[in-house]
């Protein structure tokens, strides 16, 4: 947010403790698709004791126990969750799936998270909703084009955060990735256990 840039230092420490509760016993955190980095995701919140809601359709009630979640629907999770991460399955049918009648719901000083797929998201909904209440948040790995564009309406506001789609890797990291890939190609010529296998039936609710 740009508490600091608008208002003096005093300021806009008050601003942030009036308005954003924290974490820590309080909030609601909304996981939109519970694949691998949706319970990833989860995983990592763990020690801040916060209720985690998700959205899934594919999810079981066991996983769903196992994870230690709560099932919901779309509706749910955008009007009471203080933080709502994308990780929706990418296809066809979740295109535009996030649109104003959610975005709408949003609380006053919610944040939404996009590294998930931009063309699950109608970004002129979502330009309405933060235009609405400024302390909204968004900040935003990918887009519905890529390069989002130079003079598009998400770029003028100050309650959004635009990354050029890179969550979850930078330099050395690459490094990692490829060093996973030989690893399991070993494995497979040893016989051995290939770790994190993707089928084609898991292609169909991946994000």
């Amino acid at each position: 947010m740009n508490n600091y840039v608008d208002h003096d230092w005093m300021e806009a420490r008050w601003i942030t403790f009036d308005y954003f509760p924290g974490l820590y016993q309080k909030t609601k955190i909304g996981i939109l698709g519970c694949g691998r980095i949706g319970q990833t995701v989860i995983e990592y919140l763990k020690p801040f004791d916060v209720q985690v809601l998700v959205y899934d359709p594919f999810l079981s009630d066991e996983d769903a126990k196992r994870l230690n979640v709560k099932k919901t629907t779309l509706e749910d999770i955008f009007t009471n969750c203080q933080v709502i991460s994308n990780h929706i399955a990418n296809n066809k049918e979740t295109e535009n799936i996030l649109n104003y009648s959610l975005f709408s719901l949003m609380s006053d000083t919610a944040s939404f998270i996009n590294t998930g797929r931009g063309a699950q998201v109608v970004e002129k909904d979502l330009t309405r909703a933060l235009s609405e209440k400024p302390l909204r948040f968004a900040a935003l790995d990918v887009t519905t084009n890529e390069p989002y564009p130079f003079d598009g309406m998400l770029r003028k506001l100050k309650n959004v955060l635009l990354f050029p789609h890179i969550a979850g890797y930078a330099h050395s990291e690459v490094h990692c990735l490829s060093d996973c890939v030989l690893k399991q190609f070993d494995n497979f010529l040893d016989g051995k256990e290939i770790e994190n296998t993707v089928t084609l039936d898991m292609l169909k609710i991946m994000a």
